[in-house]
């Protein structure tokens, strides 16, 4: 996979980039309502953002068991069919590495900020899988 660059005009960045699939299938997920649910990682050896995983059924116990116990991952999540149905969280969890926990949450930022049209108050950091029961998600962001 290639990288972009983030667009992002900031201070230097400890990520490298998005790979080429990144925002296109974002893009997608929020124009054509397919996938549902896309889940990213960053590589540990090239700092790039690439996704480890999107699926095309809107099952959100599904997509909470892609968040592992140990490890960080960024997740988008559509509840819906219109753009402000749409959640971006930040896991990272006590069980990681810490390294891990600050390199994911110093890069989020800049991801989201790659993903136009989601509200701000659709952008969530958890580190317990709790904060995440679908119904306290929903009346955090409004849905």
């Amino acid at each position: 996979m290639s990288q972009s660059a983030f667009s992002y005009a900031g201070p230097p960045s400890i990520c490298n980039g998005l790979s080429s699939d990144a925002l296109p299938l974002f893009n997608r997920l929020q124009s054509e309502h397919s996938p549902k649910y896309i889940i990213y990682t960053i590589n540990p050896t090239t700092k790039i953002i690439s996704v480890l995983k999107s699926s095309p059924t809107r099952d959100y116990a599904a997509f909470l068991s892609d968040l592992p116990e140990k490890e960080c991952r960024f997740g988008v999540y559509s509840f819906g069919d219109d753009q402000n149905s749409t959640i971006f969280v930040t896991w990272v969890p006590e069980g990681a590495d810490a390294k891990d926990r600050e390199l994911f949450g110093k890069c989020a930022v800049e991801l989201w900020r790659e993903m136009l049209g989601l509200k701000p108050t659709g952008r969530v950091e958890v580190r317990e899988k709790s904060a995440l029961a679908e119904e306290v998600v929903r009346k955090r962001v409004g849905l």
